[in-house]
């Protein structure tokens, strides 16, 4: 009898074992399945990309350069920068002493000063007439707040009158005191700088002007080798200079390049491309590819022309600049997330697609590829079609045997 229950008991031992065995494979199994086919998203963003050549050059303009009537003269410029001139439009006074250059310039500020107070005083209601005017209605309205016993009222319109009448005679007083100082600075004999072309001046000039190494006319006869020579110079503007007159709208920027970045530009002469001079604070410009010398080895140089954006560049010489080469700007989706699927049964070629989480349901959204990096595309935006991939969507980035309408959550 006890044999009989010891094999029953060993029995049961093995039993009770392999269900136990069968019950953890079973759970081992399931959990890898499901931990294997977990899905994950990430929220769709919108991003850009950028490819450039980073270019070290010089900028070209058909310039000339201003300079005063004698270099023991003191010269006030009068023209604002950055602003067009014509032919005989005065830029500058001469003088003899820097008593009178220094004693005209106060005057030019004053001047300017006596006509903005003027013209604020007129256009904001400070000037006796209106202030009269307005004094007699606010007196008027403190009266009939007063009638109806609103001196809330009453005295809001009292502070209001004492704070019109305190900034009406501020401005009047300070406008007396401006026009008194000037009249006693009078006024010093001078001479008259004048513009002999038309063109947009600035203070801002430097040995380069009039050289004709650095022409446009001459930009044809640019190679590396001078091209190096001229970034490596510091020519000083000389010493009775006050500026310089820009003749011509359109400017150049010549570049030393790479060996690749050259054949990159190669066969594109007359394309346009971006200009990004974020690092001189002057942002980006479009700008047109005029020549490219390729060399094969060693430094190739490539010109650019423009004829927009001059009061941005126009104190700018040498420039390190990056040239854009192509600009992606739309959706950012990991590598992951892509996949190749036929749009239906009568259309069996494959295309990019993904799949995004739409409530419990896995929704397939077709894209547009515009860049391939390392570890993402950038995809294209579409805003008006109900069925495109958005921002903000939740893309699916893992997840397997997916299909439209999937029951995943």
């Amino acid at each position: 009898m006890d044999k009989k229950l010891k094999r029953e008991n060993i029995w049961f031992g093995i039993v009770t074992a392999l269900i136990a065995a069968a019950v953890i494979c079973y759970l081992y199994f399931y959990s890898y399945a499901v931990l294997s086919n977990q899905i994950l998203t990430v929220p769709v963003i919108k991003s850009e990309t950028y490819d450039s050549i980073p270019a070290e050059g010089i900028i070209i303009r058909d310039e000339k350069l201003v300079r005063g009537i004698a270099q023991e003269r003191y010269a006030y410029v009068t023209a604002l920068d950055g602003t067009r001139v014509a032919v005989g439009e005065e830029i500058a006074v001469s003088f003899d002493t820097i008593d009178a250059w220094t004693m005209t310039q106060r005057a030019y500020d004053l001047d300017a000063k006596i006509k903005s107070l003027e013209s604020v005083m007129g256009d904001s209601g400070i000037s006796e007439a209106r202030l009269d005017s307005a004094l007699h209605n606010g007196v008027n309205e403190i009266r009939n707040a007063v009638r109806q016993q609103d001196y809330r009222a009453a005295g809001e319109k009292s502070a209001g009158i004492i704070a019109l009448a305190r900034n009406g005679l501020d401005a009047k007083n300070a406008l007396t005191a401006l026009k008194a100082e000037r009249a006693g600075i009078g006024t010093y004999t001078a001479q008259r700088i004048v513009s002999d072309a038309p063109g947009v001046f600035s203070r801002y000039s430097d040995g380069y002007v009039g050289d004709p190494q650095i022409a446009a006319a001459n930009i044809e006869l640019l190679d590396a080798s001078r091209l190096k020579v001229l970034l490596n110079m510091q020519p000083a503007a000389p010493a009775d200079a006050i500026g310089k007159l820009v003749l011509d709208e359109i400017w150049y920027y010549a570049a030393i390049i790479d060996g690749e970045a050259a054949s990159a530009l190669a066969g594109q002469t007359g394309r346009k491309f971006i200009f990004d001079l974020s690092g001189s604070g002057s942002g980006q410009v479009n700008v047109t590819l005029v020549s490219v010398s390729y060399a094969g080895v060693g430094d190739s140089y490539a010109v650019f022309s423009c004829n927009t954006a001059m009061t941005e560049i126009i104190k700018l010489r040498k420039v390190n600049a990056n040239i854009i080469l192509n600009h992606y700007e739309g959706l950012r989706i990991p590598r992951a997330a892509l996949k190749l699927e036929s749009v239906s049964d009568e259309d069996a070629a494959l295309k990019p697609c993904v799949y995004v989480l739409q409530g419990p349901y896995a929704e397939r959204r077709f894209v547009q590829i515009l860049d391939e990096r390392d570890e993402y595309y950038i995809v294209a935006e579409d805003i008006y079609s109900v069925s495109a991939l958005k921002a903000g969507d939740n893309l699916i980035t893992s997840g397997k045997d997916l299909y439209d309408g999937k029951v995943v959550n």
